[in-house]
Formats: C-alpha cells, structure tokens, sequence
C-alpha cells in the first residue's frame, strides 16, 4: 500500500481510530455517539483497553468472557467510511510494512444506532432491525461493488420512487436477523442519505 493510503500515528496506530491491532476484537459494536460506548461498555466485565481521538472513542473489554471492542463513528457515511477502512488495515495490513495479508480477516460488526421512520406505527424509542440498507447518497459509487448483486432492487425502487441516481441495496447476514428478531422489534428497510434536514 502506499504511504498515503495507509497513515499512521507516530506510536504505529491507525490515524483516526488510535488503534493498534491488539487492541481490537474480532467482535466489534459500532454506535454513532461517543456517549453509548459508555452505555454499552458498563456492563463489561473488565475493561482492557481505552481511547479517543475526535469523535472515535474506542473501548475494548470482556463481556461473559467474551472479548468485544465497541467503536463510536461519529455522524454519517463520510465517518463509517473511515472507521470500516481502518478496521479492514488493522486487520488485514501489515502495519509495519504497508503490506496486505495474504490471509484476510473479516471482524463481526454490529450497528446499533438512531433512526428516523416514516411510519405512524413506528414509535420513537422502538427496536429496528434493518433487513435491507439502500445507500442513496452516491457514496458507495467511489467502491468497486461489482460483486454484490440486488440490481433487481435497485431497477425497482428507482422506477418506482422516482430516484434517479445510482443505488446500492444491500442484504443483512440472515443468521444475525434470525437471533435478533421478535415480536418486540421491527423490521424494515434502512435509506441511508447524507442529508439530515433536506432528506
């Protein structure tokens, strides 16, 4: 990789995040607020790691002896991009060299965040659970995503809900919605879109 794409802390951690790869575990919960870490992470056992730079707090303990990091992003897609880019080199970069690992990692992310819903019977403070995410901010147009395939999706919500620009629909791991659905939370649709106020 060259210097430029991969940037580093003076102490080897990765520039944004302030993470070296011991710090992180293969298990990691992602919130937008630095706040919920704190939520999230009294209830942990032990506490083995700590830091924050800007609006990245990171905080890396044992639940039920299970090790977990949980990462806040801060707000919108330009931030995910980031803190998932980030993830992917410490775990998939060697961050001495520069050199990508032969052998690839994949870490299990979960999101608990805020959203917003255009239905009556959705009230605030309910459970979502997003079977499907549309991206219809154009931001994905920067990846190569031609191995994902919801194409069929993306022809009918342009057609049919008069958007115009390129979409990217993408499906949720069926294991996590089945452990994590029930009668007490909804189910739907997630459109991500980098407007707040104009969406």
């Amino acid at each position: 990789m060259d210097k430029s794409e991969l940037i580093l802390n003076s102490d080897g951690s990765v520039y944004h995040l302030k993470l070296k790869t011991e710090n992180l575990s293969s298990k990691v919960i992602l919130v937008g607020d630095p706040f919920r870490v704190d939520k999230i992470t009294k209830h942990f056992d032990k506490i083995e790691f700590k830091t924050q730079n800007r609006e990245f707090k990171s905080v890396t303990g044992y639940y039920k002896s299970k090790r977990i990091t949980v990462i806040s992003t801060g707000i919108g897609s330009g931030n995910i991009d980031i803190v998932l880019n980030e993830l992917d080199a410490l775990v998939n970069v060697n961050l001495q060299t520069g050199e990508v690992l032969n052998s690839k990692k994949s870490l299990e992310l979960i999101r608990i965040g805020t959203s917003g819903a255009i239905q009556d019977d959705v009230h605030v403070d309910s459970f979502l659970l997003s079977k499907m995410a549309i991206d219809i901010d154009g931001f994905m147009l920067n990846y190569d995503l031609s191995s994902i395939d919801n194409s069929s999706f993306s022809k009918y919500i342009e057609e049919n809900h008069q958007i115009q620009d390129q979409l990217y629909c993408y499906n949720c791991s069926n294991e996590l919605y089945d452990k994590f659905n029930s009668s007490d939370v909804n189910s739907g649709i997630t459109i991500t879109s980098s407007g707040f106020y104009s969406s």
